[in-house]
């Protein structure tokens, strides 16, 4: 687990550990999702739904890393900016929507019907796990001395606490809607990412 402040140089490059766990979670959410569509209906149209989810990835990365130029254009200005830049303030949020709404639109062009979305939106949530086992969260200070130890000092283990409980539900939800028939998981996944997220609140830095 990595502190996502830290940065990864590589060559002239300068990439920071969050971009990197984003690459991983891509890769996770790539590969889990091509391998639920073998053998299934949507086996004939596998390798263009791949397509489109590479090019959506690429266009979340392109976004989240030029966001301070858009922000800002005067940075490139210098454009050795451009090696040290990227993310900042509202950069997920919009890289997401841009991207999603890239996804959104070829979904709607290619017809694919909404049943794809359990499979995507079992893909997305195994990538969210990724994440939180990727990206270190530390939250606050832990009375009962273990956890995140920074200066001597015991500080909640967030991202832990996430894994499990989105590994849990996820288990769960798979042998559920397994047994009382498909179209219910996208929903309880949602469902149970709000639960995590809000059991996490008391744990995390305001």
């Amino acid at each position: 687990m990595f502190d996502p402040l830290n940065t990864l140089q590589i060559g002239p490059v300068q990439l920071s550990v969050t971009m990197i766990a984003y690459m991983i979670c891509a890769a996770t959410f790539y590969g889990i999702l091509n391998y639920s569509l073998k053998n299934t209906d949507w086996e004939i149209n596998r390798e263009n739904i791949l397509n489109q989810v590479s090019t959506t990835f690429v266009i979340f990365l392109v976004v989240y890393k030029f966001w301070p130029f858009i922000l800002e254009p005067s940075l490139l200005s210098n454009l050795s900016n451009l090696i040290y830049y990227a993310g900042g303030p509202g950069s997920i949020v919009g890289a997401s929507i841009i991207s999603s709404a890239f996804f959104i639109v070829s979904w709607l062009k290619q017809r694919w019907g909404i049943h794809l979305i359990d499979r995507i939106s079992i893909a997305a949530f195994s990538s969210l796990i990724m994440y939180s086992i990727v990206l270190k969260e530390v939250g606050q200070s832990n009375p009962l001395n273990f956890g995140w130890k920074i200066d001597g000092v015991y500080f909640h283990p967030v991202n832990v606490y996430q894994t499990v409980l989105l590994v849990v539900f996820l288990f769960f939800t798979l042998q559920w809607t397994r047994l009382n028939g498909k179209g219910k998981t996208t929903i309880v996944l949602i469902i149970a990412l709000i639960f995590t997220k809000t059991l996490l609140v008391p744990f995390q830095i305001k």
